[in-house]
């Protein structure tokens, strides 16, 4: 496995993993890729859970989805068979991600109830 990790001005963390494995002629290549999204409260990254969790990776899209909280930050795990595939579902994850966050924006903080 060879780790590449990005930091963004942000504070976004992308940790992206390949493992390519060898069997007589076959070739098998996993990619992985952990993105860590900071919220300011741990409520606000509850909120971008909920919202997220229900939109499961389409079968044939050959991606699996991870997603957890720790605390104010969410955590979002992609496997794929193919670099490809991965690109695809991290690309539309950000946009739904976009989408949560302005609407997060838009009505702002969460209060406790």
């Amino acid at each position: 496995m060879y780790p590449i990790y990005i930091h963004i001005l942000t504070g976004l963390l992308i940790e992206t993993k390949y493992t390519v494995s060898f069997l007589g002629v076959i070739m098998s290549a996993d990619c992985s890729t952990t993105v860590v999204l900071p919220f300011h409260s741990a409520k606000e990254a509850e909120i971008a859970y909920n919202t997220l969790r229900v939109d499961k990776e389409p079968p044939r899209g050959g991606c699996v989805k991870s997603l957890s909280t720790d605390g104010a930050q969410l955590r979002v795990t992609f496997t794929a068979s193919e670099p490809r595939k991965l690109r695809v579902a991290v690309n539309s994850f950000f946009d739904l991600m976009t989408l949560v966050v302005e609407t997060i924006h838009q009505f702002g903080p969460p209060t406790s109830q």
